[in-house]
C-alpha cells in the first residue's frame, strides 16, 4: 500500500493567510427634512465626495399629506 495524500484535510479556506480589513465607506447617513413643515421623515446615505451636489427629492410628507421637496439635514 502506498502513502495517502493528506492535503485534503479540512481546513478553512483562509488558513495560513492574513485576513484583510474592509475599507472605510465614503458614505454618510443623513436625514431628509421636509421643506415646508421641517419634519425629518426619511433616512438615507449619501456619498461624501467633494463636489457632490446637494440632494433634493420630492417625497411624501405624512404631516402635510402630500408630496413635498425634502432636503438633506445632518444630525
Amino acid at each position: 500500500m502506498g502513502q495517502t495524500d493528506v492535503s485534503y484535510v479540512s481546513r478553512p479556506v483562509w488558513w495560513g493567510y492574513k485576513l484583510m480589513a474592509k475599507k472605510k465607506s465614503k458614505r454618510e447617513n443623513v436625514w431628509l427634512e421636509c421643506s415646508q413643515c421641517k419634519e425629518r421623515n426619511y433616512r438615507t446615505n449619501v456619498s461624501v465626495a467633494e463636489g457632490t451636489p446637494k440632494l433634493s427629492l420630492k417625497k411624501y410628507c405624512k404631516n402635510d399629506r402630500k408630496h413635498t421637496a425634502h432636503k438633506i439635514r445632518r444630525k
